[in-house]
C-alpha cells in the first residue's frame, strides 16, 4: 500500500485499547475498524506496549515530549510493514475515551 495522507485518528481507553478509529486509520495500518475495537494501541505502535499513557489523569510527559520533539514512532500496518509515524496524544475529557491518537505517515521505514 502507498503512502496515504489523512490523518488516522484513534479514540483510546486511559489504559490503551482502542475504542474507534476513522476510516483512515484503516487504510494506513490495513486493519477493518471492527479488528482493531479493544486491541491494544501497541499493536500498531509498538513502542508503547507496557507504557502507561495516562499519568495523573493527564497525558504522560514523556508521551507529550517525544510528540513535540516530532520523534518518529514504528507504526505496524497488519501485513507486517512498517513505516515512520508522526504520533499526537490529546487528553480528551470523555469517560469512556480518554485519549485520542492522531498518527500520520511520515514515511517508510527499512526492511
Amino acid at each position: 500500500m502507498g503512502r496515504h495522507s489523512g490523518l488516522a485518528t484513534i479514540a483510546l481507553d486511559d489504559e490503551g485499547y482502542i475504542k474507534t478509529c476513522s476510516l483512515a486509520c484503516e487504510m494506513l495500518f490495513g486493519y477493518r475498524h471492527t479488528e482493531l475495537l479493544g486491541c491494544h494501541v501497541s499493536l500498531l505502535l509498538p513502542k508503547l506496549e507496557g507504557v502507561a499513557l495516562i499519568i495523573g489523569n493527564e497525558i504522560n510527559p514523556r508521551l507529550k515530549y517525544l510528540c513535540h520533539c516530532a520523534i518518529p514512532f514504528l507504526a505496524r500496518r497488519r501485513d507486517g510493514g512498517v513505516f515512520s509515524g508522526e504520533v499526537f496524544f490529546n487528553r480528551l475529557n470523555n469517560t469512556d475515551t480518554g485519549v485520542q491518537v492522531i498518527v500520520r505517515n511520515a514515511g517508510m521505514m527499512p526492511s
